[in-house]
């Protein structure tokens, strides 16, 4: 059983040097440890995994409190999260048990450093025994929400985000104008899996917003691209049955995901956006959905290790503008963009938006847009930004824009 445990940590050690070092896919990296296993400790492995993760920006920040002199390398401080994070939640793991574990794990390069390490480590749960019951957001997440969306209701929001999150459930609308969801407290797995079966979707209300702005339409040609795991297009599906769709998918594995979602109902295909848009036949396609990737900002709230490495836009404006300009080049005259990412970052929603129509043109601004109750957003630039207001949705920015020659705002 200890092989076990001591299998477990290095795998999810070394899970933590890729994303913290290295600025790899969480995802990606759990989907590499877990293959790596067996599945009886897929649970164990997740939670160690996301606790640390999720945990971060609380501890590793205040390990400098017990150090005098340099700040410890940083792989040093994921060592320390690790086992700080064992001490803290996993009663199968006693504290002098996890102490003496980090201390055996110190790389040999470090050895000098292990009394340091073990007073942190101690020290750290002397003046915090407890750790917090919901993540610690970092401070310049909080001003960059500030700037767009006010002091007030940033604290709304985190006074009202540490609850349980919300279920939503859309069930199939009776006409395409539709927007409705029923919210619940919980829901095990036996009811998930019924809901779905009967073919309604449960997933975040800001996913479904944008397959709802996109409005479509019986018989026409529509591209989800960077599609997984496929609530957008199964929500385009449920609106409107007979489109044609082709969801795009980059990763092998989110797009097995997607193919399974989607059940024949959709062409699935696995490539980057980018060349799909290219080898598009120009003026081809009636409406595209690029729900862009992005800094995800926006989904801290439930995944606050996505920071980790997006204190700033790291290039994702680039790729967005990159598939704006192709998707423009693969829309039809008078077809419909739907722009959306999970972010409130400047260079990735305000800024780029208003670059690419001045630079660019071509689009006409659809600003007239009703954001369906009970959400709630408000504009942003070119565009709308979607706060979680009473609903807990993801923040999301959306825009909105018909091909059009001319250009101008309707």
């Amino acid at each position: 059983m200890a092989t076990r445990v001591e299998d477990d940590r290095s795998l999810v050690l070394a899970g933590l040097h890729r994303i913290v070092l290295s600025g790899e896919d969480r995802e990606a990296v759990l989907e590499d440890i877990l293959s790596s296993t067996d599945n009886q400790n897929r649970a164990t492995l997740s939670f160690m995994l996301y606790g640390c993760l999720r945990h971060w920006h609380y501890i590793e920040p205040r390990l400098c409190e017990f150090i005098k002199g340099k700040p410890l390398p940083l792989d040093l401080n994921i060592l320390l999260v690790f086992f700080l994070f064992q001490a803290f939640v996993m009663d199968s793991v006693p504290v002098y048990a996890a102490r003496a574990e980090m201390i055996k794990r110190i790389p040999r390069k470090f050895k000098g450093l292990k009394g340091v390490l073990d007073g942190v480590f101690q020290n750290f749960l002397r003046k915090y025994p407890v750790l917090p019951e919901f993540p610690i957001l970092p401070v310049w997440w909080k001003k960059a929400l500030e700037k767009q969306a006010g002091g007030e209701f940033v604290n709304h929001l985190l006074s009202r985000w540490n609850k349980t999150p919300e279920v939503y459930v859309f069930s199939k609308p009776s006409a395409s104008d539709e927007f409705s969801f029923e919210k619940l407290g919980q829901m095990d797995k036996a009811d998930r899996a019924q809901r779905i079966e009967m073919g309604d979707l449960i997933c975040d209300p800001a996913s479904y917003l944008a397959a709802y702005l996109l409005k479509p339409a019986h018989g026409e040609k529509i591209m989800d691209l960077c599609a997984a795991p496929g609530n957008k297009s199964v929500a385009l599906l449920q609106i409107c049955p007979t489109i044609h769709l082709t969801s795009v998918e980059i990763q092998e594995s989110r797009a097995k995901i997607l193919e399974k979602r989607l059940k024949g109902r959709a062409s699935v295909v696995m490539a980057d956006a980018l060349e799909v848009l290219s080898q598009a036949q120009e003026g081809s396609v009636d409406a595209i959905l690029l729900d862009a990737p992005c800094s995800a900002w926006g989904t801290a709230l439930l995944h606050p290790e996505y920071l980790l490495h997006k204190e700033e836009n790291q290039g994702e404006s680039r790729i967005q503008k990159e598939l704006l300009r192709k998707a423009y080049r693969a829309l039809r005259n008078g077809g419909r963009l739907i722009y959306s990412v999970c972010t409130f970052c400047e260079a990735e929603t305000v800024e780029l938006g208003q670059n690419f129509l001045n630079e660019f043109g071509g689009f006409l601004v659809n600003r007239n847009l009703t954001c369906p109750a009970p959400l709630q957003w408000h504009p942003s630039g070119p565009g709308y930004l979607l706060l979680p207001h009473e609903e807990g949705s993801t923040i999301f920015w959306y825009m909105s824009l018909t091909k059009q020659l001319t250009g101008g705002v309707e």
